[in-house]
């Protein structure tokens, strides 16, 4: 045999065995989240409908959403969860990876029949979520809606026996032939619970409530369009971000002043428009900046004192 034949077997074999790689990857699919979060006299009802997009080319096995840093040591609770058929959810303080040791906590939710080994079927878990299918996951919490990170995972065929011992030994480590489902997972931002801080601190709420405003626009959950629904101290041409944005500064200005009382009003006519901007529909204001600003608002309202300080 002669050696370039040698060489182009060798590449074959090479080639084929990086295909192998590549389909244990868990991302070939995409995730739209729609979070519907709606409080109760004890907790928020945080309400995600799930949907596997038909452009996907996996089947959705797993969602991961993280909740904020130490939860359940400064007194965060996450229960009453509320599954589909053939679904399970459960939180998990286990820090999973040495690259991802800020999140502390997550909320998991796994096709029921593939807990046990996941994407360790031959075949697809029956429960798991096919391209179009939609399901609706649900939990209770006493933290407040934040910008947060998940992972969904897709379906993949695991590697044989031989193919994982041929890529082990071209040099691949196990690492980096199969890693763990959240690392490849399909991933994106969405709606989830962060306990708010143990002393109360007003202005760095109201600065996050800012952040938040300007996140939302980045996106896409708040529209920069014209403000047509305008306060009397509003201009539509400044458009709905800006609006939102002067408010909370209004509110901002009254606090360092020590006027909570008319703090107070500027964020009563925050939440009023807020409530106004939902009803116009998701291309104004999606349902996750919604919850930011109402919940975190009505939050801060709550804890503001009625009299001004002297």
């Amino acid at each position: 045999m002669n050696r370039s034949r040698i060489l182009l077997m060798f590449l074959v074999f090479v080639f084929s065995s990086l295909s192998f790689a590549q389909v244990v990857r868990r991302d070939q699919l995409r995730i739209l989240i729609d979070p519907r979060i709606s409080s109760s006299d004890s907790a928020f009802i945080y309400r995600y409908k799930i949907q596997n997009h038909l452009s996907s080319e996996q089947r959705l096995e797993a969602l991961r959403i993280e909740v904020g840093d130490y939860y359940l040591e400064n007194g965060g609770s996450i229960g009453n969860f509320f599954d589909p058929r053939d679904w399970y959810g459960w939180f998990s303080d286990v820090v999973s990876s040495p690259v991802d040791l800020s999140a502390r906590g997550t909320v998991v939710w796994i096709s029921e029949d593939s807990l046990s080994n996941v994407s360790g079927l031959m075949v697809p878990a029956r429960s798991s979520l096919g391209p179009g299918d939609t399901v609706t996951l649900t939990f209770e919490s006493n933290g407040l809606p934040s910008i947060k990170r998940f992972w969904a995972s897709g379906w993949a065929r695991p590697l044989l026996e031989r193919q994982y011992d041929s890529l082990l030994a071209l040099g691949f480590s196990a690492n980096d032939i199969q890693r763990p489902w959240y690392e490849d997972a399909y991933k994106g931002l969405t709606i989830s619970p962060q306990l708010p801080s143990a002393i109360f601190q007003p202005l760095n709420l109201l600065d996050t409530l800012l952040s938040y405003t300007r996140q939302s626009a980045q996106l896409g959950w708040l529209g920069r369009n014209r403000d047509d629904d305008c306060d009397d101290d509003e201009r539509p041409d400044d458009g709905v971000v800006r609006n939102i944005e002067n408010r909370l500064q209004k509110a901002r200005r009254e606090l360092v002043r020590g006027d909570s009382v008319k703090a107070r009003r500027e964020l009563e006519k925050l939440i009023r428009k807020v409530d106004r901007l939902q009803r116009r529909g998701e291309r104004v204001m999606t349902s996750e900046a919604y919850a930011l600003l109402k919940y975190n608002t009505e939050y801060l309202i709550e804890r503001l004192p009625e009299r001004r300080r002297r």
